[in-house]
């Protein structure tokens, strides 16, 4: 199993700059996600609505939209560390199976707060998504510690695998449950 590409398109010169006044003037942005990075959470083509945010309350399963390398991402913080002395966080795609590079928070946009799927919003800041969140970050930092990403284990993968699972149907339930 090869690792998924990032769900990732060009930054413009500019675009923090604009989310950063959209913010500023207490509004959000929406945008499509493509890619795969982060299915079944975020599938390409679905709208994802991004807000501001605190760097310092970022926490493990939170999702925000970065920009890395000249492409703006949108992957799953699963941990935090220090990059050139300054606070960061690790961020990766939930169908990813290496980390990015260390986001200090001038590279973090905004935070993603809800997105389209299949014609309902789901708002990803509710109690049980949060939760499956953290528990997928969890599995990221230890798969990210198991070492280099192909080829895989059995186990990994199984592992890997049976989480997505899980929050499929984590959020399957919160939608029966009318929590979305």
């Amino acid at each position: 199993m090869s690792a998924a590409r990032p769900a990732a398109r060009p930054a413009g010169p500019d675009l923090a700059s604009i989310a950063r006044e959209v913010f500023s003037k207490g509004g959000g942005f929406s945008f499509q996600a493509t890619g795969a990075s982060m299915a079944p959470t975020i599938r390409s083509g679905e709208p994802v609505l991004v807000e501001s945010f605190e760097f310092d309350r970022l926490r493990p399963g939170d999702i925000v939209m970065a920009s890395s390398h000249g492409l703006v991402i949108v992957h799953r913080v699963i941990g935090r560390t220090l990059a050139g002395g300054e606070p960061a966080v690790i961020t990766m795609g939930d169908n990813s199976v290496a980390t990015d590079p260390p986001l200090i928070a001038d590279k973090i946009i905004g935070l993603v707060i809800s997105v389209i799927s299949r014609g309902r919003k789901v708002n990803l800041r509710r109690r049980l998504y949060m939760a499956g969140g953290r528990l997928l970050a969890l599995v990221g930092r230890r798969l990210a510690k198991a070492g280099s990403p192909a080829p895989q284990p059995h186990w990994r993968r199984r592992l890997f695998s049976g989480s997505r699972l899980l929050l499929k149907w984590t959020l399957r339930l919160s939608m029966r449950l009318g929590a979305v």
